[in-house]
């Protein structure tokens, strides 16, 4: 898909006011337009824009996707009718829409209130019952009539808060931010030609004015390629909470999850020694019990442990110096429960580390992007390129079915050689003239080449046009972040002829490439795209202009087919945005210029004074244009893509994650990484007996016992001896 009107939607409607009865005619002469996502229903009154009789209307689309968070979110957006409890004839077609929904509680609430339905508010929704049920229409020509007065009272309890309709937001919204202009159509040479081709040459009889308030003319397009997304984010997620919540703990009081758990394990041992101690419960002790006697290993069972069970051995040595929590408490508990209840408490702590970790990790890998809009006051302004384009051009066709030497070099004659002509005349070349009078402006960086037809608008003849600037600078991130934008020629492959002039546009890029491809495919090249480049091999082949004079040609087919293509999105185009644009917003308006009083001090200022004898007024206005281009502030708008997770960042919230559940850093992490070769080890040597050979030690020296003697009873230390 390319932007520009070439590739947008063209209609010419004819609205047969004049047939209307006198009675009937409206104070506004056009049409009333809506553009709207295709599945929704149009709502013209509350999004539409009115678009005059007798004149050419062109809009310039932009795509703006926005998603808003559902409840609990502050916005609580809806994705569906059932939300709201209302229904248009067709839900299952038909996506919801805020607007929409306001309407049908607007005219559920006078039913309800009034006991009439309003006139002018379409009946294609149904109650949460199921219909409207025939409701009468409210009785609203009479002023001072009941069904008036009730609503009345209904609008100012509406418009007042008092009673509010459930119709939030919709979760997903598409708009078309628009940019309007309009110029004159069709213009006063070209009127018999588009009445004609209209089939509307008959219309001319009831006079020019009365023509032209009959024909509307619209272009609908988009300006650029460029998809707006607004997306909603929590401001705090539950990775963030954790994080936060886990630095918080382990800043201030150097304890995790797992340490808080030890907290609440002692609360109920205090609570149990309390009442032992109190109310004498718990484990009775035995007076002087007799200790058993101890009988020592022999040293060949000591050593068969060490030779037969070494992944115990490493077990135990991380049990007893490792200085994660969970672990070094299972280890150290004595009751199975307890070791138990540990054991599930780390196992927990590791599965939601590791989720967290994965879920950091997987969004740092999907290097997505967020965007901030700053706006700065800079002391001066770079005035912006305007290039200006006559919407009424000589065609070269009917220089080249000229044979007269004379008359082509007359025509050669009128040619400025790159100078400013003081004196112009429009209108001297009569029947090629084109439909539209007026010229199309199109402002752009000073080093990028005009996109007239893509980024351009209409300043009719005859008018004024006031356009207020607002400069506004867009920051990309390049590979390997979702947009991956370019910053050269050199990332398409496509040239300018003044490379080192002029900086990247995606725009021209695509004209570039549908030029090539075109060649490619077709084996000729598009007359309508300017040969101001080159391709990566350095030459634009010498190929022949497409043939379209016939829609059978072979050039024509050819051609149409590799529109569809593109079209329909089968062909990738390497020519992704700009890594540094400067985009210009603009804020036009118009007035007629001049006026009847004025016109001869307008054209004698501008050395036009002899072009207005004998001629009408009418026909003096359609040769003459003014434009103001300004900035409406001295203020420079700056939208910027920054990561949406850093390495910084990354590795913050795994800290956070780690010190939260488990409470260990990165050097206790090392642990875990350090017992995991012990363990290979350890099992290795177990299985195939290879590793540390045990000899035989020596018999141990004979043990002098220094608690018992006699049968075994406890020798009176010599300290108790000393006091008895």
């Amino acid at each position: 898909m390319f932007s520009g009107p070439c590739n947008g939607l063209e209609l010419n409607l004819y609205l047969n006011a004049s047939d209307r009865p006198p009675n009937m005619q409206p104070s506004l002469s056009g049409v009333r337009v809506v553009i709207h996502r295709p599945d929704s229903l149009p709502s013209p009154e509350e999004e539409g824009f009115h678009a005059s009789a007798g004149f050419l209307t062109n809009v310039a689309l932009r795509e703006m996707e926005i998603s808003r968070l559902a409840y609990p979110y502050e916005n609580e957006c809806y994705n569906s009718w059932d939300q709201c409890g209302f229904y248009p004839i067709n839900s299952s077609f038909i996506q919801y829409d805020s607007v929409l929904c306001r309407r049908m509680c607007m005219q559920a609430t006078m039913v309800k209130a009034c006991k009439c339905k309003l006139p002018f508010v379409q009946d294609y929704f149904t109650f949460a019952n199921g219909t409207l049920d025939g409701t009468r229409p409210c009785n609203i020509l009479s002023y001072d009539s009941q069904d008036m007065s009730c609503l009345i009272s209904t609008f100012d309890d509406l418009n007042g808060g008092s009673t509010t309709c459930p119709c939030n937001a919709e979760c997903q919204q598409t708009a078309y931010q628009q940019t309007i202009s309009s110029a004159e159509w069709p213009a006063q040479m070209y009127k018999m030609d588009a009445m004609g081709s209209m089939a509307l040459g008959s219309q001319l009889k009831k006079g020019e004015s009365a023509t032209k308030g009959e024909v509307v003319k619209l272009v609908i397009y988009f300006s650029s390629m460029v998809r707006e997304n607004v997306v909603e984010y929590p401001s705090v997620t539950s990775v963030s909470l954790l994080s936060t919540l886990g630095g918080a703990l382990s800043l201030y009081l150097g304890i995790s999850l797992v340490m808080f758990v030890e907290v609440i394990e002692i609360l109920p041992l205090m609570i149990l020694a309390f009442l032992g101690k109190f109310f004498g419960l718990g484990r009775k002790s035995v007076a002087n019990p007799e200790l058993k006697k101890r009988v020592p290993r022999r040293r060949s069972d000591t050593m068969t442990k060490n030779v037969f069970h070494p992944v115990k051995n490493v077990l135990d040595e991380f049990y007893s110096t490792t200085q994660i929590n969970g672990i070094s408490n299972a280890s150290r508990a004595t009751h199975p429960f307890r070791k138990f209840i540990w054991w599930v408490i780390t196992v927990v702590a590791a599965v939601a580390t590791i989720h967290g970790i994965l879920d950091v990790i997987r969004m740092y890998l999907q290097y997505s992007v967020s965007t901030t809009v700053s706006v700065t006051q800079p002391k001066t302004l770079t005035f912006p390129a305007v290039t200006i384009c006559n919407l009424s051009p000589f065609p070269c066709s009917k220089v080249m079915d000229l044979n007269d030497g004379g008359v082509l070099a007359q025509i050669l004659g009128c040619l400025s050689r790159n100078e400013t002509s003081p004196r112009g005349n429009e209108t001297a070349f009569g029947e090629v003239d084109s439909s539209k009078g007026g010229v199309r402006v199109d402002i752009h960086r000073p080093d990028s080449l005009p996109s007239p037809e893509e980024s351009g608008f209409h300043a009719s003849a005859g008018f004024i046009t006031n356009i207020a600037l607002r400069e506004v600078n867009v920051l990309r991130l390049a590979f390997p972040y979702e947009n991956e934008c370019y910053s050269s020629w050199d990332d398409s492959g496509y040239y300018p002829t003044n490379t080192d002039l002029i900086a990247y546009s995606s725009v021209m890029c695509k004209r570039m490439f549908l030029q090539a491809y075109m060649v490619k495919r077709c084996k000729c090249k598009l007359p309508l795209i300017q040969e101001y480049f080159t391709f990566s091999n350095g030459t634009l082949d010498e190929v022949h202009v497409c043939d379209f004079r016939q829609n059978d040609t072979s050039d024509f087919l050819c051609t149409w087919k590799v529109f569809t293509e593109l079209t329909m999105g089968n062909v990738t185009i390497p020519c992704n945005a700009e890594c540094e644009s400067k985009e210009y917003r603009r804020t036009i308006s118009s007035a007629v210029w001049p006026t009847d009083n004025y016109i001869r001090d307008a054209m004698t200022s501008m050395a036009l004074g002899p072009q207005m004898d004998g001629k009408e007024l009418d026909k003096m206005k359609a040769g003459v244009v003014k434009l103001v281009i300004y900035f409406e502030e001295m203020v420079k708008e700056t939208v910027s893509e920054f990561p949406s997770i850093t390495s910084s960042s990354l590795f913050s919230t795994l800290g956070g994650s780690l010190s939260l559940y488990l409470g260990i850093s990165l050097v206790m992490f090392l642990e875990i990484l350090e017992i995991l070769p012990l363990l290979v080890l350890a099992s290795l040597r177990r299985r195939f007996g290879f590793g540390q050979n045990f000899k035989e030690n020596p018999l141990p020296g004979k043990r002098v016992p220094s608690l018992t003697e006699g049968e075994g009873k406890p020798t009176i230390p010599a300290w108790a001896a000393k006091h008895n």
